[in-house]
Parts: structure tokens; sequence; C-alpha cells
């Protein structure tokens, strides 16, 4: 066998100075340079592109980081040999099957490895391994707010888009949502005109999109918010990478005051997958069937999310298509089976979205206050959360007294 080669990121440091060090498994060069700029508190980082006795004799280790491009999980049990006292991090990898994340899981608990999900980009591995180590805040942003389903149809293109029109006709600055599912493109619930994500994808490569064409790629509806509508060619719908979606939303937060993410429900993308790193507000839209909040979800949570530390309180509930029967699940126990805080019940409005659709209107458009009311109730949270400031100018008012006839006459 080969041996591993190796080298130390080195910074001086004063002499007669204990320092502890940091061992980093890695063959990713991305992953090298930002760690060395990000966590400055460990001056020498040595470098292994496999596990060896080289890799397992270095003095005086803190830390050690395995990368699961390069390293198996069963390896856990020779790194916690030779390093029995140290803090062990493991940034899971392609991870094909729940029996593989569940050895994966068994063996982490087994040898005290903390574990960091899939598709995360290198900023963020880093980002995840100063939150293990100094407690300090993850990479998600107050501005992005983020919306999954617990199954595909529980409404979330619906609610993103009526939530952005209302809270573009609020807040001070300009809204964009985001349809980020790669299997809903979302641009067919009015005469959407603009660029798809799929249109965007050599800028996203490239890192050569900014906040101009951005803006000159989104349809503005009814001059109230900003939509870039999802991937539309079938064959990239796994093809879109953490660094790219993490370069999108970076633009975004440069270009608008307030980012809204239609996150879809496959957790298992980087889409989706960055659009929770990175929502400082995650909400999960589901209705009263039983495959999505008893069947679907409870797999993703347990498969996906609560492996890497995610938990039940990282989303607020939103109960969508509502109806009180004593034959169904109430709002209140979906609360308490999925162990989340319910922020709105959103009801059924029976036949009415499907003619919003067909008109191409929004269901707040449409009259009717039962809708409007928990969506208002929803939009004032997000502003609160957000820190956004809420528009009170007299283009406002004006505006918002236009509406009224329409929502209430």
């Amino acid at each position: 066998m080969a041996k591993a080669k190796s080298f130390i990121l080195r910074t001086s440091k004063s002499k007669g100075e204990v320092v502890l060090n940091f061992v980093l498994v890695s063959r990713d060069e991305e992953l090298k340079g930002v760690l060395k700029r990000g966590i400055p508190e460990y001056p020498d980082v040595y470098v292994f592109d496999s596990i060896d006795d080289a890799s397992l004799a270095v003095k005086d280790v803190a830390v050690v980081l395995l990368d699961g491009k390069c390293v198996v999980a069963d390896d856990f049990e020779k790194v916690r040999q030779g390093y029995p006292e140290t803090e062990i991090i493991y940034t899971m990898h392609n991870i094909k099957a729940n029996v593989i994340s569940k050895h994966l899981q068994m063996l982490a608990m087994a040898h005290s490895v903390d574990l960091i999900g899939e598709h995360r980009t290198a900023d963020q591995i880093v980002k995840q391994v100063r939150k293990i180590l100094f407690k300090e805040s993850d990479a998600s942003s107050r501005r992005i707010v983020s919306f999954f389903g617990t199954h595909s149809g529980a409404g979330v293109s619906t609610t993103t888009l009526n939530i952005s029109k209302l809270l573009g006709n609020k807040i001070a600055g300009d809204v964009l949502l985001i349809t980020l599912n790669p299997w809903d493109s979302g641009d067919y619930h009015y005469n959407y005109k603009k660029k798809n994500l799929n249109d965007l994808k050599v800028d996203l490569r490239g890192k050569s999109l900014n906040p101009e064409r951005l803006k000159d790629a989104c349809n503005y509806y009814d001059k109230t918010f900003y939509h870039l509508a999802g991937n539309k060619d079938i064959k990239l719908q796994r093809y879109f990478t953490n660094e790219e979606i993490d370069y999108l939303l970076h633009v975004a937060l440069k270009t608008f005051e307030l980012v809204i993410v239609d996150g879809g429900a496959h957790f298992d993308t980087a889409a989706t997958t960055q659009a929770y790193i990175q929502g400082g507000s995650r909400f999960l839209i589901t209705t009263q069937e039983q495959k999505g909040y008893r069947g679907n979800f409870p797999l993703v949570f347990d498969q996906l999310i609560k492996p890497t530390g995610g938990t039940s309180e990282d989303f607020g509930l939103i109960v969508n298509q509502y109806e009180p029967d004593s034959n169904l699940p109430s709002d209140s126990d979906i609360s308490s089976e999925l162990g989340m805080a319910k922020i709105v019940t959103i009801p059924d409005v029976g036949k009415l979205s499907k003619i919003a659709s067909y008109q191409e209107k929004m269901l707040v458009d449409m009259g009717k206050s039962i809708y409007l009311e928990p969506l208002t109730t929803l939009a004032n949270y997000i502003i609160k959360a957000s820190g956004v400031k809420e528009d009170v100018s007299e283009k406002s008012e004006k505006k918002s007294s236009k509406k009224s006839w329409a929502l209430w006459g």
C-alpha cells in the first residue's frame, strides 16, 4: 500500500508556546484552504490524504476532521484508538442507502464522532466545525426564509407564491421568491415569462451571476415580488451542486431585502439541503394526509436531518388545506406528533384554489378572509423573525387601499 501523503499548514507561533494541533484527512484542496483561513485558533493543521500510521501519530491533537470522500466509517475505531481524548468530526458523503446511514450513525455513536451532513460547501463544513468546537451560530441568514413540504402536494408552491405577494406589499425592500424544488418549476401558476433556474446553470457554475443579471432573469409579478422559477431540465434535477446554490443565495441576498425559498420535499438534493442550511426561518408545510406527516417526513427526518444534529425545533409548522372534522387529525394532533410548534393553520378553500390557478391569480387576491388572515399572520411573523422593515410610506398605504375592494368587496 502506498504511503499516505502529508504536509503541514503552518502559522508562526511564539517560542515556547504550547499549541494543540488539528489533523485533517482529506484530498479536497478547497477544504484545506478554507480550513486554514476559517479556524485560526489551530495554527498547525496536519493534512493527510488517508488513514495510516503517520496520520494517527501526531502529538497534542485537539481536533481530527475526517473527509467522507476518502475515509470510511469503519475507520472510526482506528482513529479513536489513535486519539482517545480528541474531538473527531466526520463529513458524510454519498450515502446511498438507509442501511448505510444507520451503520454510520451507530459507529459514530460508538466512537463519539460528530457528523456533518452531505451537500455542504467547504465554507459550510468549516462553519459547522466551528459550531461544534466553539458553539458558534450556523450558516443561516435571517433574511432567507425557507419552506418545505412533508410530501409532494402539501402546497409549498402555492403558499410561497401567496406569502411572497403579501410580503411584497408589506416590506420596504424587494422580495425574491426562488423555486429550488428540482422536480417542480413552479412557473405554471401564472403567466411566467422569464428565466428558469436551469437557464442560469452556466452562470452559477462559473460564478458570473451578478445582481443585475439575477434581477433581469426574474419575473416581476404585479410589481409586488420577483420570482425565479425552478428547474425545467429533467436531466439536471440532481446536478445542481452545493457551490452553485450557495452562490445563487449569496447573490440573492446582495440583490434583495428578503429571499423566500420554495425548497420542495426532496431533502436529498443539494438545492433543498442549501435551503435548509441557509434558512434563518424554516417552515414545514403539511396537510392532514397521513402519507406526509406520518409517512414520508418521519423517514426524511430520521435518515437525513436528525443524523447531522437537526431537530424538529428547526421548523415552524404550517398545517395547510385544513378541514375541521372529528374523523380527521386536528392541527394540534399533527403538531404534537411532529414535535413542532404550529405557526398557522390554513383552511381548505375548496375549488377556489383551482379557480385561482386557472385565472392565473393569487389566492390572497380572491376575496376570502379565511385564507388571507392566516397568511397575514405568517407574513407578520416573517417580518419580525427576519428583521426587515415594514413599508409605512404613503405609496404602500395607497397600494393596500387599492387592493381592499378586491379582498373584501
